[in-house]
């Protein structure tokens, strides 16, 4: 079968995020192909074997998108023949078919912020994307399995310290050679779901942003990521469904520590999904007017 540079180009995103739907596949391309089109082959690609895929079928009330999942003849069309380098490439992940879980819509779109990042730093002249991680991956350590974002926000390795950002990357300086630490959380606006368990609605979400002040405090987050630079601070990006609830929570988070708000921006799906580089980043402080470009 011959493979297209379209074709390679999906195989890498498809090794690199673990799945795609169709309409993320056409984003990589730069929607030069109808979703018709470009559904067909990626069908074809399937039905020769190299990739996977699932979903696209209705489950209850909701109908699922078509996720595709290279398999390892498709991982090795991209060592064999795409002339990607080792160790852009890593090793071949996907040793089963994923099934569609709760947490499958979530994953979907975090990978449109990181595809939206990937575009963002590929039409910048002066950026380098140095590394991605991600929640749903997992790294082995010390005869254990973990999500390859977590870590603890102080010594003491408890469930109460754990913290499990949604993604995180590094940003490098092609012109000063500084390096840049990210986190990226996507808030699928559950909050209500949640505080009928929990009474206190505030709950949910500010204790996710005080265990980052944590972290960002105590700077345990230099250990894990150290290989990767001397990150003095990192920022967190954290990104929602609508501008009304980037601002109910900021107002909401008004009284976390004012000193640590310049660490952290809040935006929108549609809009970072548009340009991740926007100057229209909210910071944390729900005093401040006006809009930012946080990288």
């Amino acid at each position: 079968m011959n493979f297209s540079d379209d074709d390679i180009l999906i195989f890498f995103y498809l090794q690199k995020y673990t799945f795609l739907t169709i309409e993320q596949a056409r984003y990589v391309l730069g929607q030069r192909r109808s979703y018709q089109s470009l559904a067909r082959r990626l069908k074809n690609i399937e039905g020769q074997g190299y990739l996977s895929s699932h979903g696209g079928h209705r489950i209850g009330y909701v109908n699922t998108p078509k996720i595709f999942f290279l398999n390892r003849s498709g991982f090795e069309i991209l060592e064999n023949e795409s002339g990607i380098p080792p160790e852009l490439l890593g090793r071949f992940r996907q040793k089963a078919k994923p099934k569609w879980t709760a947490k499958t819509k979530h994953r979907i779109y975090l990978i449109d912020l990181f595809l939206s990042l990937e575009r963002s730093v590929r039409h910048s002249d002066h950026l380098e994307l140095a590394r991605v991680f991600l929640e749903y991956r997992f790294v082995k350590e010390g005869g254990r399995i973990f999500s390859e974002t977590t870590d603890f926000v102080a010594d003491d390795t408890t469930a109460q310290n754990k913290i499990v950002p949604d993604g995180a990357f590094v940003l490098k300086s092609l012109r000063t050679g500084a390096v840049g630490l990210f986190f990226l959380e996507m808030d699928m606006a559950t909050e209500q779901i949640v505080s009928r368990i929990v009474k206190n609605a505030d709950f949910p979400l500010q204790s996710k942003f005080e265990k980052y002040d944590r972290y960002l405090s105590g700077g345990q987050y230099r250990d894990k990521y150290q290989k990767f630079g001397n990150f003095d601070y990192f920022t967190m990006l954290f990104v929602t469904l609508s501008d009304t609830r980037v601002e109910n929570i900021r107002q909401k988070l008004s009284s976390l520590s004012a000193d640590l708000h310049e660490y952290y921006f809040l935006s929108t799906h549609e809009a970072v999904l548009a340009d991740f580089f926007n100057q229209n980043w909210r910071s944390r402080d729900h005093r401040d007017p006006g809009g930012h470009k946080p990288i």
